[in-house]
């Protein structure tokens, strides 16, 4: 919303879990068309029975696939502007009429004069980052807001436990760290 869309191009699986998904869908993009004061274009997907049936033979699961579509094109205003689609292949189209955009925002803004940014300030960093990291990185060479830790006993590749930090090979916060291990200090940091 803060970049100011016009078309907001959106895109469910659609094929789920019956007339409940659908319905959450619709909610979902009018929503998103009145706060955001843009178009919605939304496209489901939709399984044929044929392809169902290669998904699952069980009953339970086929009847799971079924329904939750819910293709529709919304205005500013959150009307729809064309049938919508629930089922099977279609198209869905409509005439945009720019103004709505302009007249929707006049009413709510919700990044012009209702963001306040006197009070609430949100920063992106755009740059790119390495998702995944390798445990010779810099930041395993680096103590803790200045508190040191221990480092990684490379010939068993267990957890090497200081009373600040605590750094694992293969410790998730789902499972429970090594028998006899105490740590004090619930910072994790997975390697």
């Amino acid at each position: 919303m803060e970049e100011r869309e016009e078309i907001h191009c959106a895109q469910f699986p659609g094929s789920m879990v019956g007339q409940i998904f659908a319905d959450q869908i619709e909610v979902t993009i009018r929503h998103h068309a009145l706060e955001s004061g843009c178009f919605v274009v939304n496209a489901t997907g939709w399984l044929t029975d044929e392809q169902i049936n290669s998904i699952t033979q069980d009953d339970k699961l086929r009847k799971a696939l079924r329904g939750g579509c819910h293709t529709a094109i919304i205005s500013p205003e959150g009307v729809p502007l064309c049938g919508t689609i629930t089922e099977g292949e279609g198209m869905a189209i409509a005439e945009l009429d720019p103004a709505l955009i302009t007249k929707r925002k006049r009413m709510m803004d919700s990044v012009g004069h209702y963001s306040r940014p006197d009070i609430f300030t949100l920063h992106i960093d755009r740059t790119a980052h390495t998702r995944v990291r390798s445990r010779n990185d810099e930041m395993f060479d680096q103590s803790y807001a200045g508190l040191p830790f221990s480092a990684p006993d490379e010939e068993n590749s267990s957890c090497s436990l200081s009373s600040r930090r605590t750094v694992c090979d293969y410790w998730t916060p789902a499972l429970a760290p090594p028998a006899g291990a105490a740590v004090r200090d619930p910072q994790i940091i997975r390697r």
